[in-house]
């Protein structure tokens, strides 16, 4: 008898101490689990303005490669056409 009386607090007790853990360990992942969608929220929207400037940027160096590109394009061709004149103009 005095065995199983012993021994019955202690199941007891061990089974308190494992609700505790339990308990505990979803207390503790729930916050994490929330900071990390946080997180993730945050690390998507500096993603998402971090690309907005930058797409920006592409597209301002991209006209500006193209306006300079048809600057640099139209002096050779008024220069071409003035040595063609010339050209034509000293042979006859």
């Amino acid at each position: 008898m005095s065995h199983s009386q012993i021994l019955k607090p202690c199941q007891n007790q061990q089974k308190s101490v494992l609700t505790q853990i339990e308990m505990s360990h979803s207390q503790i992942l729930k916050p994490s689990q929330n900071q990390q969608k946080s997180v993730l929220t945050q690390i998507e929207m500096s993603h998402s303005q971090i690309l907005k400037p930058c797409q920006n940027q592409q597209k301002s160096v991209l006209t500006q490669i193209e306006m300079s590109h048809s600057q640099s394009l139209k002096p050779f061709e008024n220069k071409l056409k003035s040595v063609l004149t010339q050209t034509d103009a000293g042979e006859i």
